[in-house]
């Protein structure tokens, strides 16, 4: 297979990656990063048609800066599905400035090794900056995809050092055995272009969905699931305290000024004791008007503290209307205690405060 051939190949596989690149846009709308994604593939199939045109070198050089666009924008793409600004418009500046020397170079058969030379060196940069943009996002599949394109980035560093060393084995008509073998890798490497993020979306929606199932959606906080898992990995051993939080008089709330006032009563309640709990702490909604916080490294006089100082930080910064807490307390010295036993003696202790008239901590 000659070349030319190759390269409408590479441009059919483009082209093909593209479309279902796009489809995946219109699939899911709301992930960042995939129309750029799809639009950079495009660009890259139009390039290498252009390219294949070798009779001319206009379209040759159009098709270069095509294949830089298009790179420029997976670049911006990377960027945007980690959360960084995208940039595009300075990355296709760039693309565009990267095709002036190759513009500038005489267009001779005898001068076609600085040209390869030329073009290998911008796509070391481009690709070496997609492979360190790759990292910013976490998984398994974008460290993958990091690996792929630096990869790449070394193989067009190595054939940009090969034509300049030896400029007599470089060729204009791609015929050649390593012009050959750059392509059959690039050929690799537009799969990897279509798998490997269509892997990278796919984990990150995994990751969404296991981070939606363990989150209360109207406090942002963890829900009786999300606490499970995570409670039962923290403080496995030495001292632990539990709070069981009620607040007083919820169906009141809801009852009198209906379910969206009662849902923005148990949403500032939550920011406020996100402010007042530590880090290490474990806080979670288990119920209609049920908090419950796991606190590491607490025995009872410390846990009693931070209860006190839930209720008074509420009282200083109430909702609207105002409401109380009522908190049922239990310590384990020495994390002999299961966290389920904990959970109960904490319970009991909350309906005692309720018992003796709510507004109150009590420790079990």
């Amino acid at each position: 297979m000659d070349g030319t051939t190759l390269i409408l190949v590479l441009a059919l596989v483009a082209a093909l990656t593209a479309i279902s690149q796009f489809l995946l846009h219109l699939i899911q709308r709301d992930m960042p990063g995939v129309r750029p994604w799809a639009c950079a593939c495009a660009l890259i199939a139009a390039g290498l048609i252009a390219t294949g045109q070798r009779h001319s070198f206009p379209l040759i050089a159009f098709g270069n800066w095509l294949v830089f666009l298009g790179h420029a924008l997976m670049l911006a793409s990377v960027r945007v599905f980690s959360g960084a600004p995208p940039r595009t418009g300075p990355l296709l500046i760039a693309a565009t400035l990267a095709i002036l020397p190759i513009l500038a170079l005489p267009r001779t058969d005898e001068d076609v090794h600085l040209r390869i030379a030329a073009l290998s060196a911008t796509l070391t940069l481009f690709s070496g900056a997609i492979a360190a943009a790759f990292p910013r996002i976490p998984g398994l599949i974008p460290r993958f995809n990091a690996a792929m394109f630096g990869l790449n980035a070394a193989l067009h560093l190595a054939r940009a050092g090969w034509a300049l060393l030896w400029p007599q084995a470089a060729d204009a008509t791609l015929s050649g055995a390593v012009s050959i073998a750059v392509m059959l890798w690039s050929l690799a490497m537009l799969f990897e272009v279509a798998v490997g993020f269509t892997l990278m979306v796919s984990e990150k929606l995994r990751d969404d969905l296991r981070r939606q199932a363990n989150l209360d959606p109207l406090t942002g906080i963890l829900n009786r699931r999300g606490f499970d898992l995570v409670a039962g990995h923290a403080a496995q051993r030495g001292p632990r305290a539990l709070l069981m939080i009620d607040i007083d008089r919820f169906k009141r709330i809801n009852d009198t000024f209906g379910h969206p006032t009662g849902d923005r009563v148990l949403a500032h309640f939550a920011r406020v004791a996100g402010l007042s709990l530590r880090d290490e702490d474990v806080f979670a909604r288990i119920g209609g008007d049920e908090f419950v916080a796991l606190l590491p490294g607490c025995d009872a006089e410390a846990a009693m503290r931070c209860a006190e100082r839930l209720r008074a930080e509420l009282a200083q910064r109430p909702p609207q209307p105002p409401v109380t807490l009522s908190i049922g307390v239990a310590a384990d010295a020495d994390g002999a205690t299961s966290l389920a036993e904990l959970a109960r003696r904490a319970d009991s202790a909350l309906y005692r405060t309720k018992r003796g008239g709510r507004d109150r901590v009590a420790l079990a």
